[in-house]
């Protein structure tokens, strides 16, 4: 099975987080918008202005292979809600 991996980028910091494996890039956005509109202290959410998510490729869970392709999906400002 492919899986995509994802990452997030703080702007300011200029390093991407740890990378992440969802199913497609729709699931990802959710994810990353349930970390911005979470709430909590975390520097996703406090610094939202500054984040920005990434699709790094794909992983294939059978044979083990990478396939890099980096790519913006979206900003922490894109999925913020009003508060």
């Amino acid at each position: 099975m492919k899986l995509e991996m994802f990452a997030v980028k703080d702007a300011v910091q200029g390093e991407m987080m740890n990378p992440f494996l969802l199913r497609n890039k729709e699931e990802a956005k959710r994810t990353f918008k349930a970390a911005v509109n979470s709430g909590k202290d975390s520097n996703i959410c406090i610094y939202y202005k500054d984040m920005q998510l990434y699709s790094l490729g794909e992983y294939d869970s059978i044979t083990g292979e990478i396939t890099s392709n980096v790519e913006y999906v979206c900003s922490g400002l894109d999925v913020k809600e009003e508060e």
